[in-house]
């Protein structure tokens, strides 16, 4: 709980509007060895406790690689157990390789939550190239919105070969998180080449993320976009719009969304 709390307070510090403690509960098992809904609640305990005391907000994202697909089942119960509307618990599929492991084939385990109303993110069209996005076409986001009920959609980057595809994300307003740091370091795309802009341009609900600070070298997005925003041309403007829209699709409570959107106001 104090090290979800600690993060939390650390990104807020930074100008991070909202952070997103998103990890496998049975990686942190191994750490602590506790039930995978006592760990849910430790991290719940952390971000419940920075607000309470800072006013800095967090969000919970249990989450399962797609290549240990028989993790998935624990954590959705896990999650089906502890969500509600004032504490939210989100939960979210990553891993590779996205064409492999599509995802359709997650739709029946995903149902229940769908049904419960439970937020849903979804690592896809990740892990394709341009021009034809192979390894990660954008139908797999198209799918995991219609068949997952994914509210937000992480990296997305395919998006940019399918206008069609992204006219329905606009109309069905799925946030997209964007890594265009990771996408770079990780060889996907090139951050010169990252179709961000052209999703804010657009009026995609879409935001800017670290993906894993530590990994890529990061303090949080305000520090990425102070260093490499010139080179996706996203400025002042961009960064104002992408916190809005970081808010409004946020998997957090409703008030803590007002409570946001009024300290951007004052900002």
């Amino acid at each position: 709980a104090y090290a979800a709390y600690a993060q939390i307070l650390e990104q807020w510090e930074e100008g991070n509007i909202v952070t997103s403690l998103r990890g496998s509960p049975f990686t942190y098992q191994e750490y602590v060895g506790d039930s995978i809904e006592n760990i849910i609640l430790a991290l719940q305990s952390g971000v419940d406790g920075a607000y309470k005391e800072e006013g800095a907000v967090g969000e919970v994202i249990a989450c399962f690689s797609r290549q240990k697909s028989e993790q998935g089942p624990a954590i959705v119960k896990a999650v089906l157990n502890l969500h509600s509307e004032d504490k939210p618990v989100g939960i979210d599929i990553a891993g590779a390789p996205e064409n492999k492991f599509p995802p359709s084939a997650f739709e029946e385990l995903f149902a229940p939550l769908k049904e419960a109303g439970v937020p849903i993110t979804i690592h896809a069209g990740e892990q394709g190239k341009a021009p034809d996005f192979a390894d990660a076409p954008p139908i797999y986001v198209r799918d995991a919105v219609e068949k997952l009920g994914a509210k937000r959609i992480g990296h997305g980057t395919s998006a940019i070969g399918d206008s069609g595809l992204r006219a329905f994300l606009a109309e069905m307003e799925i946030g997209i998180e964007a890594s265009p740091l990771s996408n770079d370091l990780m060889g996907f795309t090139p951050m010169e080449q990252h179709p961000i802009k052209t999703f804010i341009n657009e009026g995609l609900l879409v935001t800017a993320n670290t993906d894993d600070p530590l990994m890529f070298g990061v303090k949080g997005t305000r520090d990425m976009l102070e260093k490499f925003g010139w080179r996706m041309g996203i400025y002042k403007n961009d960064v104002l719009q992408m916190t809005r829209n970081a808010i409004r699709t946020a998997f957090i409570s409703p008030a803590k969304k007002q409570a946001l959107m009024e300290h951007l106001q004052r900002k």
